[in-house]
């Protein structure tokens, strides 16, 4: 599970890597983040879990380990 979570982010690093540096910021302010589901719960500052799944705080919720990302507070 730690290597899927690290080639997810590798990725994301690569493709904001290739962007300019205003779509950089528009792109982090639309993503939302594995911290931001109302079924994350947080085992440290780093990392939480999801139904059993250890994941990084600030995963892609594209790359949501069950499909079932809801945002917090709805």
């Amino acid at each position: 599970m730690l290597l899927l979570s690290q080639i997810l982010i590798i990725s994301l690093i690569v493709k904001l890597k290739s962007m300019k540096k205003n779509e950089k910021s528009k792109v982090m302010k639309k993503m939302a983040q594995c911290k931001d589901c109302k079924f994350y719960k947080p085992l440290d500052d780093v990392k939480g879990d999801c139904f059993g799944h250890e994941v990084p705080a600030n995963a892609n919720v594209d790359k949501c380990p069950t499909g079932s990302f809801q945002q917090r507070g709805s």
